[in-house]
């Protein structure tokens, strides 16, 4: 506690779980809060859940889209990934600097194609799966079920398949795919940049989407509470644990 004058400069401490929030008072008056992040692992952009990559708004840029379910079989195809059969003969799609130490990816994987699939874990209504599941949404659907790719440890090899068994309020990664083949850098709505690359006949993405607007410049919301987020029929997104510093 510190006098000014006649007021009194008070700061005060709040810890939540590894977060820490300061917050200086003058008075009873609030004059500055700062809200403090445990240190994380960065680069692995946002999370959004289906209904963002769904939009009619459209979270790509003029010139590319959100990949379907029969563009990853294109990708899946020229690359022979192939799921539990990616052991040996290394899997191209995945860098394995950004996976665990023991994992099947660190061991096979060799990002020949430049894709750098990270492990960025998703949101469930809970968080879950970072360093140990990459799951990219599709815009198709299966009846009622939207399409992901799966790319996880659990296996003794790896796993690099789209499924469809996740609630579209799920919080998943996103890369974008160009609209033709010519290559081409990404900027996004928000006039983030982004690396891609050419692979086969399609130009990818090469990180984690971090947009926060669609097309038409409407803002994407960041929704916070885990409750909230899990009744969501809207576009949102989040960061991993809600810590702006995996991005």
């Amino acid at each position: 506690m510190i006098k000014i004058g006649t007021s009194t400069l008070n700061q005060k401490r709040i810890t939540i779980g590894t977060t820490e929030i300061s917050k200086v008072y003058i008075g009873t008056n609030l004059v500055w809060t700062k809200q403090s992040y445990p240190l994380v692992p960065s680069g692995y952009g946002k999370l959004y859940n289906w209904y963002a990559v769904n939009d009619s708004k459209n979270i790509a840029a003029n010139g590319w889209h959100v990949p379907t379910f029969a563009e990853w079989q294109v990708l899946r195809n020229y690359t022979g990934v192939l799921m539990g059969d990616v052991n040996m003969s290394g899997c191209p799609l995945v860098s394995p600097a950004t996976w665990p130490s023991g994992s099947a990816f660190k061991t096979y994987g060799t990002n020949a194609t430049g894709f750098s699939a990270k492990p960025a874990g998703s949101n469930g209504g809970a968080f879950y799966g970072f360093g140990g599941f990459c799951h990219i949404w599709l815009k198709t659907l299966d009846g009622t079920w939207p399409y992901y790719v799966n790319m996880d440890i659990n296996n003794s090899y790896p796993d690099c398949e789209a499924w469809s068994n996740m609630y579209k309020f799920s919080g998943n990664s996103v890369r974008l795919i160009k609209d033709n083949n010519s290559l081409a850098g990404y900027t996004g709505n928000d006039g983030k940049t982004y690396t891609t690359a050419v692979v086969g006949t399609q130009v990818w993405m090469t990180e984690n989407l971090r947009e926060t607007k669609y097309r038409d410049l409407t803002v994407i919301p960041n929704v916070t509470n885990l409750t909230a987020w899990a009744a969501l029929t809207t576009g949102a997104y989040c960061w991993y644990d809600n810590n702006p510093g995996y991005e």
